[in-house]
Formats: structure tokens, sequence, C-alpha cells
């Protein structure tokens, strides 16, 4: 025989050992207790259970009060569109009003700037 064949035939024998010694505490009912511990969860019973009526008659008044505050949230929501609309028309209105007296303050402008170009004008017809 060679060494691996009796490594294998060690290796078959130690089993079957160990399978005998199982099978025998198995047997005898001296096998030893496992227990795993600590349990991690603690199983309780309870008394109050939740029903269907129960449910329904908590939830109720919050879906009424969800509803509600939707209800309040699209009035303002509603509410700032239309003050955002009122603040864009009112500017688009000082916007115009403003360009409006600087249209004006330029025509002025020119006035005075041709009213100075002709003063000039005689002053140097004058002198030449």
């Amino acid at each position: 025989m060679t060494d691996a064949q009796l490594l294998y035939a060690a290796l078959g024998l130690i089993i079957l050992i160990a399978n005998a010694i199982t099978a025998w505490s198995v047997i005898t009912g001296k096998s030893a207790k496992r227990e795993i511990g600590p349990q991690p969860f603690e199983i309780k019973t309870s008394k109050d259970l939740l029903t269907k009526d129960d449910h329904t008659q908590i939830c109720q008044p919050l879906h009424h009060r969800v509803g509600h505050l939707e209800n309040e949230v699209r009035a303002i929501r509603l509410k700032m569109d239309a003050d955002k609309q009122e603040i864009l028309a009112s500017a688009d209105i000082t916007a115009l009003r403003i360009h409006e007296r600087i249209d004006d303050l330029q025509k002025t402008i020119t006035a005075d700037n041709r009213e100075i170009l002709r003063a000039l004008g005689r002053l140097e017809g004058h002198h030449s």
C-alpha cells in the first residue's frame, strides 16, 4: 500500500468512528444539548391588537387634516402666483415710466445743447 492509500484509509476510519460515536449518542439519548444563546428577540403575546375600525377611526381625522392642509397650500400657491404677476406688471409700468422720463430728459438736454451751440456760434461770430 502506498502512503496516499494509507492516508485515505486512516481518514476513512476516523470518519467511520466519528459517525459511530454520533449515532451511539443519539441512540442512547446522551447527546450534548445545544442551545443558541442569548436569544436576540423576545416574543411576547399582545392583547392590544388594532382592528380595522380602530385604524379607520384613527386615520380618518388625519386624512381630513391632510386634505385641508393640501387645500390651504394650493390656495397659498395661487395667491403667490397672483402676487408675482401683480409685481411683474407693476415693475413693467415703473420701468416704462422711468424710460419715458429718461427720454424726456434726453430731449431737454438735446434742446439745451442746441441752444448752447447756437449761443456759442453767435459769440464766435461776434469775435471773428
